[in-house]
C-alpha cells in the first residue's frame, strides 16, 4: 500500500480523525473552535489536493480553491491556522489511522507523506500569497480610481459637472449601460432626474419624462423611494430573486435586466440617489463592483452636496439682489412716478380752469421730473449691466472697465489709485457686492454731493482689502443723516451688502468738506494669492 491508495481508500476516516486532532491540539484558535463537520470538509479538500499533487501536479482541479476558499474566508480563519492544521496530518496518520498496521508500512510512506505535506503547505501559502497580492493590486486600483474622481470633483462647484461626474463614475465602477441621478430638494420630498435616458424605455414613462423638466415627488417613484428609505444600496438582477414584488414589476415593465440604486448622503443627510441599469443581458454585478460603487458614492457625495449648497447660496443671492433692486426702484423711480402723476393731474385741473400760466409751470416741473426719472432708470440699467459683466472678472480689471464706461456715459473722471499689489482672490458674490458698493458710493458723489473731484483708492495687506471712495462735494452731518436721510444716500443698502460678505463700512463727512467712505474686507489666510 502506498500513500495515494491509503488516502483514497480511507479519506473519510482520515478527514474525521484529523478534524478531531485539530480540535484537541488547537482549542484556542478560530479554526480549532469550528465544528467537526466544518473542519472535516476542509480536510477532505486537503486530501483531494494532496492526491492531485501525487497523480497530476500540473492539473489541479479549479474547484479545490474556488468554493472552499469562499467558505473558508467566510469563517474568518487565518491562513496560518490552516497551515498549522496541515502539519497535523502526519500525526493523524501515525497515531490514529495506522495503529496496528505495523511500523514497516508507516516507515515506507513516511518520506512520501512528509514530502507531500510540505508540497501541500507550500501550495497553500503560494496560493494565498497570490490571492493577497491580487487583492492588494485591486485595492490599489480602487484607491487610485476613487482618488482620481475626488481630484476631479474638487476642481468645480458646478452642479451639472458634479452630477455628470457622479453618473459617469458610477457607470464605470459597475459597467452598466445607463445611469441617472435623482437629486433631492431641501425638504427631501421631491427631486429632479438627471442623465441621458433617451435610449432607455422608462424615458417614455410620463413621470420620468416630466421629471426632466419639473420636480418628481419622491412618493411617485418606486426604486428611488425604497433606496432612500433603506439608506443602503438595493440591487435587482433578472437572474436572481428581486428585493420585492413592486421593484420586480417596475423593472420588468421597463425591460430592465439589471438595476442598482445607491444613496449619496452627507452626514446621514440624503442628497441624491444614483440609479444604474442595463437593458441588455449582462453578467451579474459582483459584490466587489457594488462595494466600489458604494465607495465612489461616499467619495463624491460631499462634493455634490457642496455644489448644491453653493447653487442654493447663489439663488438666494439673486433673490436678495432682486429685493434690493425692487427697493431702489421703489425709493427712486416709484417716488418720481408718483410725483409725475400728481403734477399731471394738477396740470389737467389747471388747464380745465383756464389757468394757463400755472399749467405751463406744472408742465415744466413735470418735464424736469421725467428727465430725472429717465436718468435714474438709465443709471440703474447701466450699473446692473456693468455689475453683471464684471461679476466673473478679477476685481481690478472689472473696476477699470467700469470707470471707463462711467466716463463715457456720464463724463465723470474718477481718479483710480492702486496702492501696492491688489491680487486678492474674491468669490463671484464678493466681487459683485464690492462693485455694487463702489457704484452706490460714486452715484452718491455724483447725484447728491455735486462733487467735482472723485477718487477711488484700493490697497491690500495680509489682513484685509481696503477700498476708499473720496469726493470734494457738499458733505453732510453723518449723525443727522442717520436719523433722517439714510435711505436717500443708500448707506443702509451698502452696509447690508458689506455685511453679506463679512466686510465693514466706515463713513466720514462734514458739511462743506466732502465725504470719504471706506470699505474693509477681511482676508482669510491663504486668500491673498495672485489671481
Amino acid at each position: 500500500m502506498n500513500l495515494a491508495v491509503l488516502l483514497d481508500e480511507q479519506r473519510n476516516v482520515i478527514a474525521q480523525r484529523w478534524a478531531e486532532l485539530i480540535q484537541r491540539e488547537m482549542p484556542h484558535t478560530r479554526y480549532g473552535q469550528c465544528s467537526i463537520e466544518q473542519i472535516a470538509y476542509f480536510n477532505q479538500v486537503a486530501i483531494e489536493l494532496i492526491l492531485s499533487l501525487i497523480h497530476n501536479p500540473r492539473d489541479i482541479p479549479a474547484w479545490i480553491f474556488d468554493e472552499p476558499r469562499q467558505r473558508y474566508l467566510a469563517l474568518g480563519v487565518p491562513v496560518s491556522e490552516l497551515i498549522e492544521s496541515g502539519l497535523l496530518l502526519q500525526e493523524t496518520l501515525c497515531k490514529e489511522v495506522l495503529q496496528g498496521a505495523g511500523d514497516t508500512l508507516y516507515r515506507d510512506i513516511l518520506p512520501e507523506l512528509q514530502y507531500y505535506i510540505r508540497k501541500f503547505v507550500a501550495l497553500v501559502v503560494d496560493y494565498y500569497a497570490g490571492q493577497l497580492n491580487h487583492q492588494l493590486e485591486e485595492q490599489r486600483a480602487r484607491l487610485a480610481f476613487v482618488l482620481d474622481i475626488i481630484r476631479r470633483a474638487s476642481r468645480t462647484l458646478s452642479v451639472e459637472q458634479q452630477i455628470d461626474l457622479v453618473i459617469q463614475s458610477l457607470k464605470a465602477s459597475l459597467g452598466t449601460e445607463h445611469g441617472m441621478l435623482y437629486v433631492l430638494n431641501e425638504e427631501r420630498t421631491t427631486g429632479l432626474l438627471w442623465g441621458d435616458i433617451d435610449a432607455f424605455p422608462p424615458a417614455q414613462d410620463p413621470n420620468v419624462r416630466e421629471s426632466l423638466r419639473y420636480p418628481l415627488p419622491l412618493s411617485n417613484t418606486v426604486f428611488t423611494r425604497k433606496v432612500a428609505a433603506a439608506g443602503r444600496p438595493i440591487i435587482y438582477q433578472e437572474s436572481t430573486p428581486g428585493p420585492d414584488d413592486e421593484i420586480i414589476q417596475t423593472c420588468r415593465r421597463w425591460n430592465v435586466r439589471t438595476m442598482l440604486g445607491i444613496p449619496l448622503a452627507v452626514e446621514d443627510r440624503m442628497v441624491a440617489v444614483g440609479l444604474l441599469f442595463s437593458t441588455a443581458s449582462t453578467p451579474s454585478i459582483s459584490e466587489e463592483k457594488v462595494n466600489l460603487a458604494v465607495d465612489v458614492a461616499k467619495a463624491l457625495a460631499p462634493a455634490l452636496g457642496n455644489a448644491l449648497l453653493h447653487e442654493r447660496v447663489k439663488q438666494l443671492a439673486i433673490i436678495e439682489e432682486r429685493t434690493r433692486l425692487a427697493q431702489e426702484l421703489h425709493d427712486d423711480l416709484a417716488q418720481l412716478l408718483g410725483a409725475m402723476q400728481l403734477k399731471a393731474s394738477l396740470a389737467e385741473q389747471m388747464l380745465a380752469e383756464g389757468a394757463l400760466d400755472q399749467t405751463q409751470s406744472l408742465l415744466v416741473d413735470l418735464q424736469e421730473t421725467l428727465s430725472r426719472a429717465y436718468v435714474d432708470m438709465r443709471e440703474i440699467i447701466f450699473n446692473l449691466r456693468v455689475a453683471g459683466a464684471g461679476g466673473k472678472a478679477p476685481l481690478l480689471p472689472a473696476l477699470q472697465e467700469y470707470l471707463v464706461d462711467l466716463k463715457r456715459f456720464y463724463g465723470i473722471d474718477v481718479a483710480l489709485e492702486v496702492k501696492g499689489s491688489v491680487s486678492v482672490q474674491l468669490s463671484e458674490h464678493e466681487r459683485l457686492q464690492v462693485i455694487r458698493i463702489i457704484q452706490e458710493a460714486l452715484t452718491n458723489a455724483r447725484k447728491h454731493a455735486n462733487a467735482t473731484q472723485i477718487g477711488l483708492r484700493l490697497s491690500q495687506d495680509a489682513h484685509a482689502l481696503k477700498i476708499c471712495v473720496k469726493d470734494n462735494g457738499l458733505g453732510f452731518d453723518p449723525e443727522r443723516m442717520e436719523t433722517i436721510g439714510k435711505e436717500r444716500f443708500g448707506l443702509q443698502v451698502m452696509r447690508e451688502r458689506a455685511a453679506s460678505i463679512g466686510a465693514t463700512i466706515a463713513l466720514f463727512s462734514q458739511p462743506g468738506q466732502g465725504t470719504r467712505l471706506t470699505l474693509e474686507l477681511p482676508l482669510a489666510a491663504g486668500r491673498g494669492g495672485v489671481q
